[in-house]
């Protein structure tokens, strides 16, 4: 301490001490207080500090078990963050196993670290790709994110990541793998299709750019007794390699319609839950829309699909089907693909659909079209992209829309706002809304309005009263 700090600080105790004395005051002219009761004052106050800083912190005086499920809680990079405060927050952290085995990383440092600590356990492994994590930790206020010696390690390609991971492979239960890069080769993710992962349970790929895996061999070495998810988006992946995978519940994939031989879609019959991302990138997706028929695409399509007759659920929008199997519950889907020329195939079929999701362009089709298939629907939903109003023709809630084929059996009927919607969105008035149930479902289904709510109506103070009154019940998500 600084020789004048000291005095300073003398200056403040005796003033102090002697306002304790009664009678006392600054300028009372009592005698002042010797050095030695000063030094005893100080000693005092010393030890009294003293033994405060020597006290445990009351955070640790928790059970070791309490504080581990606290930091269990902890997403990674806070996790990291809380082994710098001090030396016995990072011992007991460090020592845990089980709050390694949780990674979440664009660091190869600090993916190599975490595999490190988590000993033996099973791996839930999410690898981002080069400045991905970054971007999310700074828009999130994050700035020290490190791990281990070194300090804050620079992102690294999510190829790189992948060959650390090869060798833990047979512990890993669960690995996301997010590449926002091109990809130039595909040996390190080749790599990663062939090693065994006995607890391998859920798989994740997606990458942007051409990368494309030509092996037909089986996938994992034909050593994945667990695994009931897949999803590969942006490589093209062999549907040969799925062959000795017979567990396997959901499936995402990408590639064409085109591309898909028969032997390839029996090896993905057993399979409860299919989505195809189209490839529109592909060459043959290319070479098919310019000199094939839209007949020939369905034709190619109705392989993947199920029979339309078998249909009860469908969901269909400008860029995707989803339908559902009425005896097995089987679920197939398409997207990022043009489906005009699958609407004959949704509604025409002979199928008798009981829930409906529709796109508005597609609702419009229905509503010009009456398709026979929508007698029976029970739940409906219409997803709104735009609420027109220079073209009353494409604004469902305005006359000059064409009026909603009849559907007595319906319940439940969901507006739902499209994440593309235009910019500025103007939802009807609740008036208006009411005025439009009580013309096209005079069943008084329940109304749920997702992310919309009526706008007020200067001109009719009992529209609310009209809306509750055109439907069973209303509820707001």
């Amino acid at each position: 301490m600084a020789p004048y700090q000291g005095d300073e600080l003398r200056r403040c105790v005796e003033t102090a001490l002697q306002l304790l004395i009664p009678g006392a005051t600054v300028n009372s002219g009592k005698p002042r207080l010797t050095d030695d009761t000063y030094s005893a004052v100080v000693k005092a106050i010393s030890a009294l500090a003293s033994s405060y800083n020597d006290q445990e912190p009351r955070v640790n005086r928790l059970p070791l078990e309490i504080l581990v499920k606290i930091f269990a809680q902890l997403p990674t990079y806070e996790l990291v963050t809380a082994t710098h405060v001090c030396k016995f927050w990072r011992a007991t952290a460090v020592a845990q196993a089980t709050l390694w085995n949780r990674i979440v990383t664009s660091s190869h440092a600090q993916l190599v670290c975490m595999l490190e600590r988590s000993g033996t356990m099973l791996l839930d492994v999410t690898i981002l790709g080069l400045d991905l994590l970054q971007d999310i930790l700074t828009a999130c206020g994050v700035e020290d994110w490190r791990v281990g010696p070194g300090g804050a390690s620079r992102g690294s390609g999510a190829d790189v990541l992948c060959s650390a991971l090869l060798a833990h492979m047979p512990r890993v239960r669960r690995l996301f793998v997010l590449s926002p890069m091109v990809l130039l080769g595909s040996a390190v993710y080749s790599a990663l299709f062939s090693i065994p992962a006995p607890e391998l349970v859920h798989f994740e790929l997606q990458t942007f750019g051409p990368c494309t895996f030509g092996t037909e061999s089986p996938l994992f070495d034909g050593c994945t007794p667990r695994l009931r998810y897949i999803a590969v988006c942006g490589p093209s992946l062999a549907i040969a390699a799925l062959r000795h995978v017979h567990g396997l519940a959901r499936f995402e994939f990408t590639n064409t319609l085109m591309d898909l031989a028969e032997d390839e879609m029996s090896a993905i019959q057993h399979i409860s839950d299919v989505t195809l991302h189209w490839d529109s990138m592909s060459r043959s997706s290319v070479t098919w829309f310019l000199v094939h028929s839209p007949a020939e695409l369905t034709l190619a399509s109705q392989r993947f699909l199920p029979p339309t007759h078998d249909l009860c659920e469908i969901a269909f929008t400008e860029s995707s089907i989803r339908v559902v199997h009425v005896k097995t519950g089987f679920v197939r889907e398409i997207r990022e693909m043009k489906t005009e020329f699958l609407r004959p195939y949704a509604f025409y079929g002979g199928s008798v659909l009981v829930q409906l999701t529709v796109d508005e362009p597609t609702w419009r089709y229905v509503c010009g079209s009456h398709p026979p298939s929508l007698h029976e629907i029970v739940d409906l939903t219409v997803i709104l992209v735009t609420l027109e109003t220079w073209f009353p023709e494409y604004n469902p809630f305005l006359p000059d829309y064409p009026k909603a084929p009849s559907m007595p059996l319906l319940k439940r009927l969901t507006l739902q706002k499209s994440a593309q919607a235009t910019t500025p969105f103007r939802f009807v008035s609740a008036a208006l809304l009411a005025t439009w149930l009580r013309s096209h479902f005079p069943s008084r289904p329940v109304l749920v309005l997702r992310a919309l709510v009526p706008r007020p109506d200067a001109d009719d103070a009992y529209g609310d009263d009209a809306l509750l009154e055109a439907v069973e019940r209303l509820e707001y998500l």
